[in-house]
């Protein structure tokens, strides 16, 4: 497998999905309590370090050859991972501004990156 290959698939792992889903709310609290600085350390750094170690270490075949895996082959794309991003931003934005209502936006705008295809992907299988 090779790096691009590990880079999709460690998106579905579930050490990878935990860290991810706990920084994102560590984050965001941090920023509602006003710590711009540590919020942006937890919400990067053990991101990039598990990232950078599970693609070292890993072998992803067996998401590679599950269900999910075979959908973010097919879904996964860059402008997935922007909405994604673009959601995990407008949360932190609307944490910093004490918007609960724009922090559940956020969240259903990472979720639509997620699963946007997911109706089209269902009816080719």
């Amino acid at each position: 497998m090779n790096r691009d290959d590990k880079l999709l698939y460690h998106q579905i792992h579930p050490a990878k999905l935990a860290v991810d889903i706990a920084t994102s709310a560590v984050s965001a609290w941090l920023l509602w309590r006003g710590q711009l600085w540590l919020a942006m350390l937890v919400g990067w750094l053990p991101s990039v370090i598990v990232t950078s170690a599970m693609v070292r270490w890993m072998d992803f075949s067996r998401q590679r050859d599950s269900r999910s895996g075979r959908y973010v082959a097919h879904h996964m794309s860059r402008q997935a991972t922007a909405v994604r991003l673009a959601g995990q931003l407008v949360m932190w934005l609307a944490a910093w501004f004490h918007a609960a209502w724009g922090i559940a936006v956020g969240a259903l705008v990472v979720i639509a990156g997620w699963t946007y295809s997911l109706p089209s992907w269902r009816a080719r299988t």
